[in-house]
């Protein structure tokens, strides 16, 4: 039996902590001045806002009975200014899988969803933003196709 993706619904949300914390963790270890530890990130007034969102949808990853990834992606225009080519944008903002699942095909299965929602909302491109320790996140996202299109860069001062 082979990874089935669906539509988050509000019950989902219990069995998405686990797999938003183990996330959030990760995170956590490799920037702890930026992530705070011992939180899922994934707050249930948050998690219900995505679920009525018109712009916003949430995905999970089901192998066999058990919930072990989802995505979270919305759509945007890009600001209309003179310097940019005006385009809507579906952006990936979370994208998770647990680690136990990682290379069993959940992450490929909730990726082909993104692209053919981002398709089927007429957006130009598929974006999403990446931290730099995540480098088999990078390795993935690659072999899926993506390349990087600008690099944020930061000067801690404290």
């Amino acid at each position: 039996m082979g990874v089935h993706v669906r539509r988050a619904t509000r019950e989902d949300y219990a069995n998405l902590l686990p797999i938003a914390y183990e996330t959030q963790e990760k995170h956590a270890k490799a920037l702890p001045h930026i992530f705070q530890k011992g939180t899922a990130g994934l707050p249930e007034e948050y998690f219900l806002g995505l679920l009525a969102s018109d712009s916003k949808v949430m995905y999970v990853a089901k192998f066999e009975q058990s919930i072990v990834g989802y995505v979270i992606l919305g759509l945007s225009e890009v600001a209309h200014m003179d310097i940019l080519v005006p385009r809507n944008v579906a952006f990936i903002s979370d994208i998770a899988v647990m680690k136990s699942h990682q290379g069993k095909g959940a992450g490929y299965a909730l990726f082909q969803q993104c692209t053919e929602w981002a398709k089927s909302k007429g957006a130009d491109s598929l974006d999403l933003m990446v931290w730099e320790f995540n480098r088999e996140a990078i390795a993935f996202y690659e072999r899926q196709g993506m390349g990087s299109m600008h690099r944020t860069m930061s000067l801690g001062l404290k």
